[in-house]
């Protein structure tokens, strides 16, 4: 278990996504599909964590979704263990950056076998076990597409600080209102 971090929220049922307005906008105008054959892959990524992605400025628009809603489109659950991550090389390096456990020991120069053990700087030693580890916080729940459904969308808050006093675009608060989506840090 982590520590949780103050105002960090976790709601039952509830996926978050930290994201721009116009990620928000394409949402709610027909859906998101990521392509097929992308390399290194893309995906969107939810978290059961309400803070996670905001330390990396994904964007200054929170969306809170119905974590079942999310599921019936085929999102998928990432498990931070080395087995899923070595048989999923499109998800493991769509988090780490390496394909799998061999990607990663060539990259460090390091290598997975008794024979080059000692060969190693041991001080220095970092497994890709721990490599998992370190991105296990953020409780991703990945997706390759997903459709406006009612439902789907609890709350939009938006960071009145990057607004200046401001609402978002109109086009887009019209979209909002249109669907009767609940949102905050608006002036009006």
């Amino acid at each position: 278990m982590r520590a949780r971090f103050i105002n960090e929220e976790q709601k039952q049922g509830s996926l978050f996504r930290s994201t721009n307005e116009n990620w928000l906008w394409q949402l709610l105008d027909g859906g998101i599909e990521m392509p097929e054959m992308v390399w290194p892959p893309k995906f969107i990524s939810f978290s059961r964590d309400s803070e996670s992605g905001g330390m990396d400025k994904f964007g200054h628009v929170k969306i809170e979704f119905d974590e079942d809603e999310v599921f019936k489109q085929g999102a998928q659950e990432i498990v931070y263990e080395t087995d899923f991550f070595d048989t999923h090389s499109d998800i493991s390096n769509y988090v780490t950056a390496y394909s799998d456990k061999w990607d990663f020991y060539d990259q460090q120069g390091y290598f997975d076998d008794e024979e080059n053990e000692n060969k190693v700087d041991r001080e220095h030693w970092y497994d890709w076990k721990a490599e998992i580890e370190g991105y296990e916080h953020e409780q991703e729940i990945i997706a390759t597409k997903l459709k406006l459904v009612p439902g789907l969308i609890k709350k939009i808050s938006f960071d009145p600080d990057v607004y200046n006093n401001q609402d978002p675009h109109e086009g887009l608060m019209e979209l909002i209102k249109k669907y009767n989506i609940p949102y905050e840090g608006t002036k009006s």
